[in-house]
């Protein structure tokens, strides 16, 4: 009799209890649905099963209970109209049920959801906010050539980067740090982009290093590290700016602008080495005459050795020797014995001395 009363019923384990809630089930072939569901609503379980005894108490217990019975009979209107729809949603129709059994309830859910929603989605905007000013802030930075110059040195140092198959040699690392120098003293502020490269961009380059005195060779050698840097970082994918390298032209050397060339006769060689000198000069100076010797460069006769000395077929005494920067072998014919007793004089170990060192030293010598 109770089912052909009401689809909704109390659990079995829930009859002992004074007030319990009414459940009901829902079937439907079409969407294989077979669910039970709370209706969200507590009845007092006596007088449920004295309503559900026979149709007359069960008129009465509805006359007596409107609003129960109405909310009731919503609920069956609502699962009714799910279950003949299209799909079948168990958490709307849950919603659905809630929102008829306890409005209040149900708007402070949907109003907790609303405000969990707007939470996301300003996080969400938060985020992508955030992500715009970091991309903004990183395109910033790699659109700025001092960035790019800086880590192509240290690159190039470290070995991060090569020359092909091969580390950079240590003269050119040298070199494109004084470039990076020269740079960094016309860019102080380390504000110019790539996109800033124009033929104006270029003269201002060009009157920077006129107002510092350099030749014309200087600038000229600097313009072309600087077109060099403009065109690996748009290898790297750097930029775009493709019109960059343009603007680059060398200057003209005029007679004036050529350099005065200047040696050593083989009279002021010999009075050199015939100069009585001690400690960090002395070595300087005979460092110096080594090279003049040998016409090498510094980081070639700074590393002769007694194994470097040997004879030709025909008896000629020369010094054999790899070049670092081109890796070439050389011999070199001793052609003044000044070189050997110089050599022998540090016992084929010849003091090192850094170029800057060598430079200065010589200078105050001579």
């Amino acid at each position: 009799m109770a089912k052909s009363l009401s689809r909704f019923f109390i659990r079995k384990q829930d009859e002992k209890n004074e007030i319990a809630t009414l459940f009901f089930r829902v079937q439907n072939k079409k969407h294989k649905v077979d669910m039970l569901f709370s209706s969200q609503i507590r009845v007092n379980v006596a007088e449920w099963k004295e309503a559900l005894s026979c149709p007359e108490k069960w008129m009465r217990h509805q006359r007596a209970n409107f609003n129960l019975h109405d909310s009731l009979n919503r609920i069956e209107l609502v699962v009714k109209s799910e279950v003949e729809g299209m799909s079948f949603d168990k958490s709307h129709v849950e919603a659905e049920i809630l929102a008829i059994a306890n409005p209040k309830k149900a708007e402070a859910i949907m109003k907790a959801k609303r405000e969990e929603e707007e939470r996301q989605r300003e996080e969400e905007r938060i985020k992508e906010e955030q992500e715009r000013l970091i991309k903004e802030g990183i395109d910033a930075e790699r659109a700025k050539i001092w960035n790019f110059i800086d880590r192509f040195c240290n690159e190039i140092k470290s070995g991060a980067r090569l020359n092909g198959h091969d580390r950079y040699a240590p003269g050119t690392v040298k070199a494109w740090n004084s470039f990076r120098k020269l740079y960094d003293l016309f860019d102080r502020k380390h504000c110019y982009t790539w996109y800033d490269v124009d033929r104006a961009f270029v003269t201002k380059f060009l009157n920077f290093m006129e107002k510092k005195d350099y030749m014309v060779t200087a600038q000229n050698k600097y313009l072309v590290d600087l077109r060099a840097i403009i065109s690996y970082a748009y290898a790297d994918g750097i930029h775009d700016n493709d019109r960059a390298l343009q603007y680059f032209a060398k200057k003209k050397i005029e007679e004036k602008d050529k350099a005065i060339e200047i040696y050593l006769t083989e009279a002021e060689l010999q009075a050199l080495y015939e100069m009585p000198l001690s400690g960090k000069q002395e070595e300087v100076r005979d460092i110096f005459l080594v090279g003049c010797y040998t016409c090498q460069r510094v980081s070639d006769y700074n590393d002769i050795d007694k194994d470097c000395f040997t004879t030709t077929a025909k008896g000629t005494p020369v010094i054999r020797l790899i070049q670092k920067k081109t890796h070439n072998e050389v011999k070199i014919p001793i052609m003044n014995p000044n070189l050997k007793a110089i050599c022998e004089k540090y016992d084929f170990n010849l003091p090192y001395v850094v170029d800057v060192i060598l430079n200065r030293y010589i200078k105050e010598i001579l």
